[in-house]
């Protein structure tokens, strides 16, 4: 259980960064039908993960989404059944990109009363009725208080003007609740290419930690524990002001990182770590 400690280590809150119309990072907004019915629970980002692929199970009052990122070599159903319980086996939103949507059994929609799916860089021409396709920056309010923004993460030099996003083009996912973000992508460095500014945490399957910490110091990083450097190691005797904190992200061990009132609470085996020649 991720929430057994007493005190769990929480990362501060980031401003809430402002989306200006006309920048590359704006987008459509999709409004959804997906509104709450209570508001009393925390927003919640509980991740699964091994080799290349995650899964994020987010949660907000009463509604669900699930994001898959990275490649998924094998069926994920087990592993997406698991993390949702065994008594609330039901997703609002599922999101993905059109290969990682094939991980998912071919009965996903009606297993979990799924009412939408959205494939990231998808052609609409040929989606069905309860799909939908994102093609560019789309923002999302998921219940009263998260939004989530899609984000194609685009190299360097290259303009959104320049002609339509390719389909192997990456997508970076941001979760914002209580002014705190969690950012996900599908390798560490994508997050990083984005330049989309401070996040409390940064997720993805794997990638370079050194990229992330370059430009963001304080963020903690979660990646899949068979991606975690070997030249990082755990150190309790570190400056505050030089802290980085790690999690390893598991298949079957699920990381809960949940929005509270002064930051994002981790889970309790988060570490603060250093590296070797540091």
């Amino acid at each position: 259980m991720v929430d057994a400690m007493p005190s769990p280590t929480a990362v501060a809150r980031r401003p809430m960064l402002r989306w200006l119309v006309g920048s590359g990072l704006v987008g459509a907004v999709w409004g959804t039908g997906f509104a709450a019915l209570s508001g009393n629970r925390q927003p919640t980002a509980t991740i699964a993960g091994d080799d290349d692929w995650q899964l994020t199970l987010i949660e907000s009052g009463r509604s669900r989404a699930v994001v898959l990122l990275g490649t998924m070599q094998d069926p994920v159903g087990d592993t997406l059944s698991r993390l949702m319980g065994s008594f609330r086996q039901r997703i609002d939103l599922v999101i993905g990109s059109a290969d990682a949507l094939a991980a998912l059994p071919a009965n996903y929609r009606g297993r979990w009363q799924v009412q939408r799916t959205l494939v990231l860089g998808g052609d609409t021409k040929s989606l069905a009725l309860e799909t939908g396709a994102v093609a560019s920056p789309t923002s999302i309010a998921l219940g009263p208080r998260l939004s989530l923004q899609m984000s194609p993460m685009v190299p360097r030099g290259w303009s959104n003007a320049a002609g339509p996003l390719d389909k192997e083009t990456r997508w970076v996912i941001t979760l914002r609740a209580n002014s705190a973000s969690i950012r996900l992508g599908a390798q560490l460095e994508d997050i990083a290419t984005l330049g989309a500014g401070p996040a409390a945490v940064t997720i993805a399957p794997a990638g370079d930690v050194r990229a992330i910490w370059t430009i963001d110091p304080s963020t903690a990083i979660a990646v899949n524990n068979a991606h975690v450097p070997m030249d990082v190691i755990s150190t309790a005797d570190v400056p505050a002001r030089n802290a980085r904190l790690l999690v390893p992200v598991f298949a079957d061990d699920f990381c809960r990182f949940s929005f509270v009132d002064d930051g994002i609470r981790l889970p309790y085996w988060a570490r603060t770590v250093r590296f070797r020649d540091a």
